[in-house]
């Protein structure tokens, strides 16, 4: 399932962002 890997990394990705707002 290709697209299961897709949504972990975009949800790592996202988290990460908000995680980046958050400190900002």
């Amino acid at each position: 399932m290709r697209g299961r890997g897709i949504f972990a990394e975009v949800r790592l990705v996202t988290t990460a962002g908000q995680r980046a707002a958050d400190g900002e």
